[in-house]
């Protein structure tokens, strides 16, 4: 009894220790707070530099029906690996957050359009054709990604770049799932701008994905 008190004190301390150094304790990728104060920061670089800023926002599908067939503990087992596909498949440079119970939000320093495509559309197909063992079964699952690149900032630019990939990321999962939804790249420096952009320059990629 004594040994296992001993044993939940031990993981709840490097559980603290891990939050308090900026990582999920789960997935060991940045916390919320984290990967969006690199993305602040990368705004301001780019404020100075004048170069683009792209990010990608990664939501597990479907992840509910895993934790209620299998359990919760192979829904977490999926994220933790899950994250491990998404920091294998980006930049050495480029920073993943957890953002929330399944999503992920992904920062990507000096990305243009064609690299942001390529990178997403490499996490997404990571994802889907690899199982995920738990057990002695394998689990699949997929991933739905929003995501722009921009070119032009202000000071209030990284709100509104999370909030427009996750607009794209809803139109990924109403366009069905398991697809990348990128838009062309933009001026994002103003409310009208941004909804202007997400109206008429938002276009779907993996064409050949069915639904």
């Amino acid at each position: 009894m004594l040994y296992l008190i001993r044993s939940r004190e031990a993981r709840r301390l490097q559980a603290s220790a891990t939050e308090a150094a900026g990582l999920d304790p789960l997935t060991m990728v940045l916390t919320r707070r984290g990967v969006l104060g690199v993305l602040e920061a990368e705004v301001a670089r780019c404020l100075r530099s004048d170069v683009s800023l792209g990010v990608l926002m990664v939501d597990f599908d479907h992840l509910s029906r895993i934790n209620e067939e299998h359990g919760r503990d192979a829904g977490d087992a999926i994220l933790t690996e899950g994250a491990r596909r998404v920091r294998n498949n980006v930049r050495i440079y480029d920073s993943v957050g957890r953002c929330g119970g399944e999503e992920f939000l992904v920062v990507l320093p000096s990305c243009d359009e064609m690299e942001l495509n390529n990178i997403a559309g490499r996490i997404r197909m990571m994802i889907e054709r690899g199982a995920f063992p738990w057990k002695g079964y394998p689990l699949r699952v997929t991933v739905s990604i929003g995501g722009l690149t921009t070119f032009a900032l202000d000071e209030k630019s990284a709100d509104r770049l999370v909030r427009s990939a996750e607009r794209l990321l809803a139109e990924a999962k109403s366009l069905g799932r398991n697809r990348v939804q990128i838009s062309e790249p933009f001026e994002l420096t103003e409310e009208s701008s941004l909804g202007l952009a997400l109206e008429t320059e938002r276009r779907p990629t993996d064409e050949g994905d069915e639904p």
